[in-house]
């Protein structure tokens, strides 16, 4: 299912078929705004948007369904000679979502997305 979902386009509802009796969905949208404010000052911002979906193993489609949720990351970059130096938040708005989910022997489990993160980056071309 999810190499089905990352290989569709933007904006294209995506179905699976199991069998006759069940069928997967997922709703995947994203999409980047870039902005340069100088020649050396990059600004970009990415949204991705991931609809309802069903759990791994859950063929009867009848555990609870892993919710939609919308992310925001926000990325600058600066230029400077051969440096590149790159400031990141991933989850800008701390959207508290399950990234995964099983149902197996009665059990239903989550595995819960990362919260909001930063990461600092220097890159030395040669």
């Amino acid at each position: 299912v999810f190499e089905v979902a990352n290989m569709s386009k933007t904006y294209e509802k995506v179905a699976v078929v199991k069998n006759l009796e069940y069928v997967l969905e997922a709703i995947r949208c994203e999409g980047t705004s870039e902005w340069r404010a100088t020649p050396q000052l990059q600004v970009r911002t990415d949204l991705e948007y991931i609809g309802e979906r069903v759990l791994a193993s859950d063929f009867a489609n009848s555990a609870p369904r892993l919710g939609a949720h919308t992310t925001v990351d926000l990325n600058l970059h600066y230029d400077k000679g051969d440096w590149r130096l790159n400031a990141r938040i991933n989850n800008l708005f701390n959207a508290l979502y399950n990234e995964s989910g099983a149902s197996a022997f009665g059990v239903i489990g989550f595995n819960p997305a990362p919260e909001r993160n930063a990461m600092l980056t220097a890159t030395y071309l040669f």
